[in-house]
């Protein structure tokens, strides 16, 4: 969906809808947003709903959210009342451009390019601040933050770029045009797209999107974390290390992050975090998990590879990244990069209303008859995922709870979970939120490990 305001700027609502669209809002006092497919616009007072023939002067402590019509089929019966989105104005065609990364391959001869939408244009042509004689000459010399967010399932760079550019607009910590948004697009060999050469393209494999755990890609021998590792150091080579850089992703792309932040030597721990929201599963430090309330090592017999990658840190397992064998070839090493692991930043984002576990076609249309249906947005329900929990909400719970038998030091100063109320799986709403603003931008004392006694930029 889009709207106009009187100055007639367009914005887009960028949410998890898929291909259909969502509802505009357009109050009388100037307010504006979207709502999902299936939502009305309420706007609500102490003293009821504001109707359009309400008078300005009665509109005064005004709550403005999205209920769901009552009539809309297979209306979810969980996230029955949701936040409004906020709208996202592209007014510079510039902004719509994918630009490519070149990433060396160390097996083949050319180059592939990793492709990403920019607020601030292709990230290789910015001039590094060490070599400025003015620092008025380029745009790199005002960038205070970088924001990396990447798409889940969907595939949805766009649609993640247009939500990072409202939150941008929306917060307060940073000049604007200060922060620099980047949405990473990891193409799979699927999509009616394109646009897709001369991008790395992703196998689809029956939708299991081997981009999250590190895969190689189709068309060159380089792995997704390969790629991520070349935009951080990209960054950090072109901007230096007072600005800092936070990676984050939602569901799909919230497990990327998470197994990237724990691999990666691409690390930069006094200007670096990584903020990881609802995903499917999570990568265990431990074999342990928790079964009828306690903590143990399950039956290798009933799931034999609960613990293998993606999930654990085990050997086995049917996904093949050869950038985690080469990262993890030991226990000594995993060892060691747990250890690491722990003096690395990392805010987990958990949406309160993100506990559907409703998957089967056939339970859904028997849900939805009885009165009672609601959207899983594609939770995975192998053995391996459901023993770690069998919502998003309780994965999330059991991961927290489950790195008090990998750490013996508290490991909350950085690693620490939030949950976003009223939320559920959408990464609009997650990060639009104020507990996702914070998570992004926020400035909040952290005790940071730095390895060298360097400043640790977020304290």
């Amino acid at each position: 969906g889009s709207h106009s305001n009187d100055d007639g700027h367009f914005g887009c609502i960028p949410g998890d809808m898929g291909k259909f669209n969502g509802t505009c809002c357009d109050d009388d006092d100037g307010n504006s947003g979207g709502c999902p497919v299936g939502y009305e616009c309420i706007a609500e007072t102490s003293f009821g709903s504001i109707t359009e023939s309400s008078s300005p002067s009665s509109k005064h402590n005004i709550n403005y959210y999205c209920q769901a019509t009552p009539s809309a089929p297979m209306a979810d019966s969980i996230t029955q009342r949701l936040p409004r989105y906020r709208l996202c104005s592209i007014n510079d065609e510039s902004l719509t451009k994918l630009h490519g990364l070149d990433i060396m391959p160390k097996s083949d001869t050319d180059m592939g390019k990793f492709a990403y939408y920019s607020s601030h244009g292709p990230i290789d042509s910015i001039i590094p601040a060490s070599t400025h004689p003015d620092d008025d000459l380029d745009d790199s010399s005002t960038i205070q933050m970088v924001w990396i967010f990447i798409h889940g399932s969907g595939l949805n760079a766009d649609d993640y770029f247009c939500s990072a550019l409202a939150a941008r607009k929306a917060q307060t910590s940073y000049d604007e045009d200060s922060v620099l948004v980047i949405a990473p697009w990891f193409s799979e060999d699927d999509s009616d797209s394109t646009d897709q050469q001369p991008y790395l393209v992703w196998s689809h494999q029956d939708a299991l999107h081997p981009w999250r755990y590190g895969a190689d890609s189709v068309n060159h021998n380089i792995s997704s974390y390969t790629a991520m590792d070349a935009m951080v150091e990209t960054l950090q080579n072109k901007l230096g290390p007072d600005v800092r850089i936070v990676v984050s992703g939602h569901s799909s792309g919230g497990q990327m992050v998470h197994r990237w932040a724990f691999l990666t030597k691409s690390w930069y721990p006094h200007n670096m975090k990584a903020v990881v929201a609802n995903p499917s599963s999570y990568l265990y430090l431990t074999p342990l998990r928790k079964i009828h309330k306690s903590w143990k090592r399950p039956s290798l017999q009933e799931c034999p590879h609960y613990d293998s990658w993606k999930w654990g840190l085990s050997n086995g397992g049917n996904e093949t990244a050869p950038y985690r064998d080469r990262a993890l070839p030991n226990a000594s090493v995993a060892a060691k990069l747990i250890d690491e692991f722990q003096h690395r930043h990392i805010t987990y984002l958990a949406g309160s209303l993100d506990v559907c576990n409703q998957t089967e076609p056939d339970l859904l249309a028997a849900t939805a008859g009885a009165g009672y249906h609601c959207h899983s947005h594609g939770l995975e329900t192998t053995c391996m995922d459901e023993l770690q929990g069998h919502t998003r909400m309780e994965r999330s719970n059991l991961f927290m709870e489950s790195l008090q038998y990998v750490w013996e030091a508290p490991h909350h100063h950085c690693h620490k979970r939030v949950i976003v109320p009223g939320v559920g799986h959408d990464h609009s709403f997650m990060f639009n939120s104020a507990e996702g603003m914070e998570a992004i931008f926020g400035k909040q004392q952290v005790e940071h490990y730095t390895g060298a006694g360097s400043p640790d930029i977020f304290s």
